[in-house]
């Protein structure tokens, strides 16, 4: 594709509220993460990496919930107006 890729990354394994996948029923619950500690600290790690120029996110399926996570925070921030979507 020849698109541009950083050459650093925000890796996104650590960042979750459980190691858990989101399919499986034992897992917590949407709204429990969304309103987790580890969710609003998820934000303030996006604020910092943007301030800094790196805006490349790294995350895999199976790191947890920190993909759900992720998604979430960055669409709450775009629709805030904390960040923008060519940040």
């Amino acid at each position: 594709t020849e698109l541009q890729m950083p050459i650093i990354t925000c890796g996104g394994m650590r960042f979750q509220h459980t190691w858990m996948p989101d399919n499986l029923p034992i897992s917590a619950s949407s709204r429990t993460v969304l309103n987790s500690s580890s969710h609003t600290n998820l934000k303030n790690i996006i604020k910092a990496c943007l301030r800094v120029g790196l805006n490349h996110f790294e995350t895999a399926r199976f790191y947890g919930t920190s993909e759900m996570q992720l998604v979430d925070a960055l669409v709450e921030m775009i629709e805030t107006g904390e960040i923008q979507r060519k940040d």
